[in-house]
């Protein structure tokens, strides 16, 4: 019996304080309620993110054959391959074929390999690159898309792409 009334005394509502919240308890309540928030939105970034890098890898899928049906990269791969018009030499400098993919070297340093980027995909690596990144300023997207990818006058292309 004894323990009958023990829990129904534990499941009695506690009073209502009877004083007024001080600005420390207020400030801990919202703070608590700002980082679930932050926390939330960081989970809502990383589904996003999961989703973006989803569609890079969809996008880079046959690339061997974008990069032989762009114009211009075509153009170097065939260069680097046969040396025709004897620029081989030259752009092996930048450029190099390895796995049957075109890569140019990067500015990080004299090791640093990107990919290079068909036209043809150019503008969807750019906007993939933005959402991944939330919508960063063009120098953040810039120096981001240049640590993996090789895209020709990349910054005018990423003006172009944000206003349209």
């Amino acid at each position: 019996m004894e323990n009958i009334q023990d829990s129904q005394e534990i499941m009695e509502a506690p009073e209502a304080p009877t004083q007024k919240m001080d600005m420390s308890m207020l400030l801990k309540v919202m703070q608590s309620i700002q980082t679930g928030q932050e926390e939330m939105k960081a989970g809502q970034r990383v589904v996003k993110r999961k989703e973006e890098e989803k569609k890079l890898k969809e996008l880079m899928r046959n690339l061997e054959d974008k990069q032989k049906e762009d114009k211009h990269l075509n153009w170097i791969i065939k260069e680097l391959e046969e040396d025709k018009m004897n620029k081989g030499e030259e752009l092996k400098k930048n450029f190099r074929i390895q796995g049957g993919l075109l890569f140019r070297r990067g500015s990080r340093s004299e090791d640093w390999w990107t990919i290079c980027v068909p036209s043809k995909i150019e503008k969807e690596v750019i906007k993939v690159y933005h959402e991944m990144l939330g919508h960063f300023g063009t120098q953040k997207i810039v120096s981001s898309i240049k640590e993996n990818c090789y895209i020709t006058n990349l910054g005018k292309k990423l003006q172009f792409t944000k206003r349209s």
